[in-house]
């Protein structure tokens, strides 16, 4: 089941976070699981015995613990910016800036050095009052950028998001669906921090 695949896997992230930094050396490690009962009922019989030819072999699978240990996601590292995409390295790669307002989604695209190269909005798509605030028109925002990218040269970006609106995930679908490569996601949203909240709406009077 799946299940005993994500509670092996939890549980192995647990360890991995409570041994030193020192000691976590297990990059080439495997998980074997053994051979587990059926997923569904048609592996049992009307007894409640289970059909001994629906056993699954017995499987090896390749445990990436850094990526456990941090959460699934590739990080960083001294070498990242030396790295090459399709022939340009990743300092060199423009930057996608987007902004996902409740109402609105803005994406600017700069070359690698921040100077401003194109932008469009839900606005300059065709989307009016309250339809640009919506996943839809995010996405298509999304796309329409892929494609004016694709006409100056660059296969290749680097995406930094901020704001918390409707439109932030489905802006990054499409960029994928425009045919676009997202070599890195920032996320750029701001938070309080230590307890500073925002300033709470002014009363209203009757």
């Amino acid at each position: 089941m799946s299940f005993l695949v994500n509670a092996s896997r939890s549980l192995l992230s647990k360890l991995i976070v409570n041994v030193p930094a020192g000691l976590r050396q297990l990059s080439s490690s495997s998980l074997v699981l053994s051979k587990r009962p059926p997923d569904s009922l048609r592996g049992y019989r009307r007894d409640g015995s289970v059909k001994s030819d629906v056993f699954q072999e017995e499987k090896t699978l390749p445990v990436d613990t850094d990526a456990v240990y941090y959460g699934g996601a590739m990080q960083p590292t001294e070498e990242t910016f030396k790295r090459l995409f399709d022939g340009v390295r990743y300092d060199q790669l423009p930057i996608l800036y987007i902004k996902a307002s409740r109402n609105n989604t803005i994406i600017t695209l700069t070359d690698h050095k921040g100077q401003p190269v194109t932008n469009t909005t839900c606005g300059m798509v065709g989307f009016k009052k309250a339809k640009r605030g919506t996943t839809i028109a995010a996405q298509t925002v999304g796309m329409e950028m892929a494609e004016n990218a694709k006409k100056r040269g660059f296969p290749n970006i680097r995406v930094i998001i901020k704001g918390l609106g409707p439109g932030r995930s489905t802006v990054l679908k499409g960029l994928q669906l425009g045919g676009i490569g997202i070599v890195s996601i920032t996320d750029n949203t701001s938070y309080p921090v230590s307890g500073v909240m925002q300033r709470p709406r002014k009363q209203r009077r009757l």
